[in-house]
């Protein structure tokens, strides 16, 4: 019976510290390989730069888009396919930062195709000092892969993402 009991224990502790675990890997940008975050996909590098230190909990991400008064935008992606399960709850949380910022900011998890997302896009009025921002989201359904996307759409200004995490709802 006592062998029982500390099996059970020992599941349980492990399915615990699975369900808390972050599905985003390198959320807090502070692991850099060649000047850009580790597990993150960067497509257009220009105005986007990285600091692995600085932010509440570690690095950052800093997209400054806006050149010559032009609308820019930019997105980081990574893969979570293979740690999140499709129409679950997860608690989607990351921190900003902006200065004279104006545009759209977007954290979205998104399917195959990009055909189904769910995420929390942040408009209005920005802070100047760091601000979390949280919302339960369920993942959309995907056969192959999904995606975390973190999408700015700037008309003026600077913003910085950190603290990226994608959570399991308990």
């Amino acid at each position: 019976m006592k062998k029982i009991i500390m099996l059970a224990v020992a599941v349980f502790g492990v399915a615990t510290l699975f369900s808390s675990e972050n599905a985003v890997k390198n959320g807090t940008f502070d692991q850099l390989v060649a000047g850009k975050p580790a597990a993150w996909i960067v497509k257009n590098t220009t105005g986007i730069t990285f600091s692995g230190d600085g932010a509440p909990e570690s690095g950052f991400v800093k997209f400054d888009l806006v050149k010559e008064g032009k609308k820019a935008s930019a997105t980081i992606w990574q893969s979570i396919n293979k740690v999140v399960k499709s129409n679950a709850q997860y608690n989607l949380s990351f921190k900003l930062r902006t200065s004279s910022f104006r545009g759209n900011i977007r954290v979205i998890a998104i399917n195959d195709g990009w055909q189904k997302g769910s995420g929390l896009v942040v408009g209005g009025r920005f802070p100047a000092d760091w601000k979390e921002y949280k919302k339960v989201i369920t993942m959309p359904e995907f056969k192959k892969d999904a995606r975390l996307l973190v999408m700015i759409t700037a008309t003026k200004g600077t913003v910085d993402v950190a603290d990226v995490k994608l959570e399991p709802v308990k």
